[in-house]
């Protein structure tokens, strides 16, 4: 079988399997992108939340430079049970996904700092990359039928991926979100 000609984006995303396109519909990417990531002057910030309400889930993603929004992505979630963690990792994946897409369709090279931030520590410390965490505690993904075994495997899989092209690629970092009102901003 031939493979496709992939001329663009909606070319590159008809040839991904079906839950990769879908969390990448919801990405809007400004014409200054490959410039502003291939700067190795500026520091490149992604930040990522996802929220639940019930049985329904969201996320939305970030990629800035300086002051300026270079890339975007949202979309809601799905799985059952559906948690604020699940909402989360769908976000982290998301933008793994799309940097890896960017490397590898437009040719982008980055040479930026890149730093990833997130509110969940759950997500945070089940996707570090290193064979222990920072507490020396080894980094596990839990046993094949925990319910979010799938997705953290994912993220997992999206981050080695994304290494090779990028060998600088950084432990996404905590930071307090709403969540977190109750402990004191020092903390």
């Amino acid at each position: 079988q031939t493979k496709p000609v992939i001329q663009n984006w909606k070319d590159l995303l008809n040839s991904l399997p079906a839950w990769e396109a879908d969390i990448l519909q919801g990405v809007t990417v400004t014409p200054w992108f490959k410039t502003a990531i291939e700067n190795p002057e500026a520091a490149t910030l992604i930040v990522s939340d996802g929220g639940h309400k019930g049985i329904y889930g969201a996320y939305s993603w970030i990629i800035r430079m300086q002051t300026k929004a270079v890339a975007t992505g949202y979309r809601a979630t799905h799985g059952n049970p559906m948690s604020s963690h699940w909402a989360e990792g769908y976000s982290k994946l998301a933008w793994l996904w799309f940097l890896h897409h960017s490397i590898t369709f437009e040719g982008i090279q980055i040479k930026s700092e890149v730093r990833s931030f997130c509110d969940n520590k759950s997500i945070v410390r089940a996707t570090r990359q290193g064979p222990e965490e920072a507490d020396g505690k080894p980094a596990m993904i839990g046993p094949p039928l925990h319910p979010d075994y799938d997705l953290i495997n994912e993220i997992q899989h999206a981050q080695n991926q994304l290494a090779k092209l990028y060998p600088q690629l950084q432990d996404t970092e905590h930071v307090k979100g709403h969540q977190d009102n109750k402990t004191k901003f020092k903390d």
